[in-house]
């Protein structure tokens, strides 16, 4: 089910990534309002807010098998801003149990250089001082995604978190992007 899930994230977020323009304004709850709506088009059931020790920003279920995967939402802004919704994550919304062993971060990148961004809060999750975490590169989305695998504080068990980049980076420098009204809000 996860890996499932997987591929299809990754095909939501590079159909984001490539319309980058239209997120430009747009707040995390828009931007993961998006992709829970792309998922129920694909058939999950998938939503935003759902109340699992806080509100969740995204939750996605496959009911006849009890799997669920819950994901965090962040703006990157500043490391701080991640890692809270890190510390959400880990402590509220995700109890770690087997059906629930895997989870997310949703990381939007609106300004430049994603790759860098996505290196500095991984260098940050391995200097946390969590004897527990490990780190591993994502092979679907290099550079713009990896994994932390820690134990889960109220389960005692293994939680994989997929931490996902999205480069929304978007200040078009060629004269006509430059003069077309549509982009302007993206240029200022």
């Amino acid at each position: 089910f996860v890996n499932i899930l997987k591929r299809d994230i990754d095909e939501v977020i590079v159909e984001m990534e490539r319309n980058r323009q239209r997120f430009q304004n747009s707040s995390e709850d828009e931007m993961t309002f998006y992709i829970s709506s792309m998922l129920n088009q694909l058939g999950y059931t998938a939503t935003n807010g759902t109340q699992f020790g806080g509100s969740v920003d995204l939750t996605v279920q496959k009911v006849l098998k009890g799997w669920l995967w819950t994901a965090e939402a962040k703006i990157f802004t500043a490391i701080d801003k991640v890692n809270e919704g890190m510390l959400q994550l880990t402590s509220r919304y995700s109890p770690g149990s087997l059906e629930e062993a895997k989870a997310g971060m949703l990381i939007y990148v609106l300004t430049k250089n994603a790759a860098d961004k996505m290196k500095t809060w991984r260098s940050h999750l391995e200097n946390s001082g969590d004897s527990s975490l490990i780190t591993e590169r994502c092979v679907s989305r290099p550079n713009l995604a990896f994994y932390s695998t820690q134990i889960q504080d109220s389960s005692g068990l293994p939680l994989n978190i997929r931490h996902i980049g999205v480069a929304l980076y978007f200040k078009p420098i060629d004269a006509s992007g430059r003069a077309a009204k549509k982009y302007n809000p993206a240029i200022s």
